[in-house]
C-alpha cells in the first residue's frame, strides 16, 4: 500500500474517531458533584448533552431517594439539603419540576413538568446518600 493511501486511511480513521461521541453519558444519568465524598454532593442530571444542577424548590420529597437508588445507594438513607450546601450551580439549572414516587428507581421514571420561572442559585439541591445509618428522607437547611 502506498504512502498516500496509508495517509488517507489514517485521516479517515482519525475523523471517524474524533466525530464519534464517547462520553458514555445518556439522557437522564445523574451524578453528585462537589461533595466531601462519593455519596453526597450537588446532584446533576444529564439532559440534552449537558450536566444540569437541580433546584431544591423544583423537586418533590422522593427525588433524593430516587437519585440515591439510581446511583446504587439505599434510598432510606437519603437526606436532602435545600440551601446549596455543596456550592452554587456552576452552569444552568434543570428547568423542570421533578416529581418521583417511592417506587421510582431512576429519574427517567419521574414526571417532569416545565417551569416558567427560574431557580435562584441559592436553592441548588444537595443530596446525601448516607449509607452508614438509616435516616429517613427529609429536607432541611444546612
Amino acid at each position: 500500500m502506498g504512502t498516500t493511501k496509508r495517509q488517507i486511511l489514517l485521516l479517515a480513521f482519525v475523523l471517524v474517531v474524533v466525530s464519534c461521541p464517547v462520553s458514555g453519558q445518556t439522557e437522564g444519568d445523574v451524578r453528585l458533584k462537589d461533595g466531601p465524598n462519593a455519596y453526597e454532593g450537588r446532584p446533576e442530571i444529564f439532559h440534552d448533552s449537558v450536566w444540569l444542577s437541580l433546584c431544591s424548590t423544583f423537586s418533590n420529597y422522593y427525588v433524593p431517594g430516587t437519585i440515591c437508588k439510581q446511583l446504587g445507594y439505599q434510598s432510606q438513607a437519603a437526606v436532602s439539603y435545600v440551601s446549596n450546601s455543596y456550592g452554587k450551580a456552576p452552569g444552568e439549572i434543570f428547568g423542570q419540576y421533578i416529581s418521583c414516587t417511592s417506587y421510582s428507581t431512576n429519574v427517567s421514571q419521574c414526571s417532569m413538568t416545565d417551569r416558567q420561572d427560574n431557580c435562584d442559585p441559592r436553592y441548588t439541591l444537595g443530596v446525601s446518600c448516607n449509607t452508614s445509618e438509616y435516616t429517613p428522607t427529609y429536607m432541611f437547611m444546612r
